[in-house]
């Protein structure tokens, strides 16, 4: 998936104009390279990973969303792991445990599999209003 990166280096910024921060700090608290941020800020990267928006998402209390081509940072509610089944806690669990690479494997699976499991619920539903 290619990220729009003149749209993430927006998105960046008003983090960083929203929550008052330099991209030194944004820097501290990511472990990102300041040159990193400083390139998606500009528009010069190529690509940039999805652990990297992971990592800025994170540390600024925010989720992202890609939709399409476009990345959209969302202040993040709190957890609320309270209501996850013990199988669910397990899962959340394993995940976590896999390297960044890794994460970002197995979600771009899950989307796979999702957009499958539509198309097929819609092929079904295609079929038996057909069929009526």
């Amino acid at each position: 998936m290619k990220i729009d990166i003149k749209h993430l280096g927006i998105e960046v910024r008003k983090i960083l104009d929203d929550d008052g921060l330099s991209v030194i700090e944004l820097s501290d608290k990511t472990g990102i390279a300041p040159e990193t941020i400083y390139s998606i800020l500009d528009g010069s990267r190529s690509t940039t990973q999805r652990a990297t928006m992971r990592k800025i998402a994170e540390a600024t209390g925010r989720t992202f969303v890609i939709s399409g081509d476009s990345v959209t940072f969302v202040k993040a509610p709190k957890p609320e792991n309270d209501n996850l089944t013990e199988e669910e806690r397990e899962f959340l669990n394993m995940f976590r445990q896999l390297d960044d690479a890794s994460q970002d494997a197995a979600i771009d699976l899950l989307e796979s599999m999702c957009r499958v499991s539509e198309l097929g619920r819609k092929r079904r539903e295609r079929s038996s209003s057909s069929g009526s």
